[in-house]
């Protein structure tokens, strides 16, 4: 089911048109991201991951998905010697979630790391959510500091949504 959403992203203009994307290391059962990173890298991008650092994600180059080491919540991670990538340098993020809503908002793992990046950082490229289509609700609790996403992209369809 994974691979169906890998590929509805792999076929979005806003990834052919994008040169440096964010993506995430699959844990919990999460929708996986390697063929998107392999796609990337074929097709010359720059392809960046999240570490945690200080309660806050910083972004950083990775090559090859063979760089990835355990972090701190045993999630893959860049390693040390990983090149920081600046948030306004980000093209594209795809976020992990344990929900997501009609309207774009997600619920995460309570712990609010990407609500903050989203918020306290100079990103302003396209945020998509990647999930199964049975972790999409109508309606999901909002806070004022959520962030909703410019799409969620699930095993069977691509989600534009309508925050509001």
């Amino acid at each position: 089911m994974g691979r169906a959403a890998q590929a509805l992203v792999i076929g979005l203009e806003l990834f052919r048109s994008a040169q440096t994307l964010a993506l995430y290391a699959a844990t919990r059962g999460e929708t996986d991201t390697a063929d998107i990173h392999r796609a990337a890298l074929a097709a010359h991008k720059s392809v960046c991951y999240p570490r945690v650092e200080q309660e806050r994600l910083r972004f950083y180059r990775v090559k090859s998905r063979a760089e990835l080491v355990i972090g701190r919540f045993g999630i893959l991670e860049p390693g040390p010697e990983s090149h920081e990538i600046a948030p306004e340098d980000l093209d594209l993020i795809l976020l992990p979630g344990v929900a997501f809503d009609q309207r774009g908002f997600r619920l995460g793992y309570g712990r609010g790391f990407y609500d903050r990046f989203l918020a306290e950082s100079n990103f302003s490229g396209v945020k998509i959510g990647m999930g199964y289509t049975f972790q999409m609700l109508d309606c999901l609790p909002v806070e004022g500091h959520d962030q909703p996403m410019d799409l969620v992209v699930t095993n069977q369809t691509v989600y534009s949504p309508s925050a509001s």
